[in-house]
């Protein structure tokens, strides 16, 4: 599969710490456009499903250690982080139903920890590549042990639209990948928890972002809280008003 391969630096290592504490890593430069300058038709966001199922598939048996772990850790991480943002604003009505949606997604990551592989997680059109010789995907500094369904999750939320995401669906599946809808349910609201998580100081000084936030509450997390699945078998969102 083609990606970026990394230079070594004089020491003969991939990953270099900078004098500030910072690590780097320089790679070989591949001529190619990135997806988000790019008009995603149903042949690319097929291309994408394909793209992201023959990834998982050439990670399987890929260990190192220490790594990121996209599981239940990282769930009670996400959990106490959320209560953070209470000092923040955040109601605490809002943040206890949050806190349920870390417990219960960590419930079901837990029970299919047997299937977590390497994972990109940060799948986005902005880091993948499209080059002569197909899609290539680039930036893997949030790469980790997770389950397959997180970088699929990713991707659905940051290319939105039914048909898009069915049409990478079709394109994961057609290339052998498996959907777990249940394993998608709980890393669709992880990855959207993640996000408030990490940008809420920021969103919350935004106009857009009351409103928002009560939809994703109304849509989402509540649903979710109740035991409900988030997204049905033909990938429609199963509780968007309007």
């Amino acid at each position: 599969m083609q990606i970026r391969e990394a230079v070594e630096n004089c020491h003969g290592e991939c990953i270099t710490k900078l004098q500030n504490g910072t690590y780097v890593t320089v790679s070989k430069w591949l001529e190619g456009e990135s997806l988000d300058k790019l008009e995603l038709n149903a042949e690319i966001c097929y291309q994408i499903g394909e793209m992201l199922a023959c990834l998982h598939q050439k990670a399987k048996g890929f260990r190192v250690s220490p790594v990121k772990s996209y599981g239940k850790q990282h769930c009670e991480c996400t959990k106490k982080r959320i209560q953070a943002l209470e000092n923040q604003g955040l109601s605490a009505e809002l943040s206890a139903i949050m806190q349920k949606c870390c417990d219960h997604a960590g419930a079901v990551l837990e029970k299919a920890r047997d299937e977590f592989q390497m994972i990109h997680g940060d799948l986005s059109a902005s880091n993948i590549l499209q080059t002569t010789d197909g899609l290539v995907p680039i930036d893997f500094s949030f790469f980790g042990m997770g389950h397959p369904m997180y970088d699929l999750a990713v991707l659905f939320g940051n290319i939105g639209g039914l048909v898009r995401r069915q049409q990478m669906a079709e394109g994961y599946r057609d290339a052998g990948g498996t959907i777990r809808y249940d394993v998608l349910d709980a890393c669709f609201v992880l990855t959207l928890l993640d996000c408030l998580g990490i940008h809420y100081e920021q969103w919350s000084k935004q106009e857009w972002f009351a409103p928002r936030l009560q939809r994703w509450h109304q849509e989402n997390l509540e649903p979710y809280v109740q035991g409900e699945r988030i997204y049905a078998d033909d990938l429609y969102l199963l509780h968007v008003q309007g």
